[in-house]
């Protein structure tokens, strides 16, 4: 009985180090509105911006992306109206440039999802027109 006892202690103990040891790995990493400053004040893209891969096509639009998540190193400003992606049919969504601050000019593209999750894609290359306002 008290062996029987104490290996469910020990279970519930393993089980309470996993449960934990999972909330700090992904709690570390969460979108979230900014409550830091970020690395630039804003993107200034003076032109819209097209982009092509395998299958898919993106629209960003010109105009001034301000900062308004932030999610461990990255920082998300949002464009001042809807991005478009294409796959199969053309659908704009809320979204903008990504800026990861460890090294600046990492610049991708981001939007959420209908079901509110987000994605991201990186930009080869460079983005003609963008700059980034200290």
């Amino acid at each position: 009985m008290i062996y029987h006892l104490m290996n469910q202690g020990r279970l519930f103990v393993h089980l309470l180090l996993v449960t934990l040891s999972a909330l700090v790995l992904t709690g570390c990493a969460v979108m979230q509105p900014i409550h830091s400053t970020p690395p630039v004040s804003k993107i200034v893209l003076s032109q819209p911006f097209d982009s092509d891969g395998f299958g898919f096509h993106l629209h960003m639009p010109a105009g001034e992306y301000q900062p308004v998540y932030e999610e461990g190193y990255v920082y998300y400003y949002q464009a001042p109206s809807p991005i478009s992606t294409r796959a199969i049919i053309t659908e704009d969504f809320v979204g903008g440039f990504y800026v990861d601050v460890r090294a600046k000019s990492q610049v991708g593209w981001w939007h959420f999802q209908d079901d509110g999750d987000h994605t991201v894609g990186r930009i080869d290359g460079n983005v003609p027109g963008l700059r980034m306002i200290p």
